[in-house]
């Protein structure tokens, strides 16, 4: 049995012409949710990044069960559980606490 592990895109990047378009309140919550997001990306490890990255290019993480600890793999590659938790932190993913 092998669960799969979805990656959520934590915030939308406006252009200009669109931010222009909005309300005051919701141009400032936008504004805000986007240098979150900016700074929460600053944060990830260059181990994490790779990941990261191959997970918006449409990746998805599987969790194989074995005898004494689950193997996590991303496109045939294992995955250490720390950087897995880092980008659960920062918001990326969410990994149902099954696995653990």
């Amino acid at each position: 049995m092998s669960v799969a592990i979805k990656f959520h895109e934590p915030v939308v990047i406006y252009t200009a012409k669109q931010l222009a378009a909005m309300k005051l309140q919701d141009l400032q919550l936008c504004l805000q949710a986007q240098e979150d997001h900016c700074r929460k990306e600053q944060g990830v490890g260059s181990k994490a990044w790779p990941v990261l990255e191959a997970l918006r290019q449409g990746g998805e993480i599987t969790v194989d069960p074995k005898k004494k600890r689950n193997a996590f793999k991303l496109n045939g590659e294992e995955i250490k559980l720390s950087i897995l938790r880092q980008l659960e932190k920062r918001g990326y993913i969410t990994i149902p606490k099954a696995v653990y």
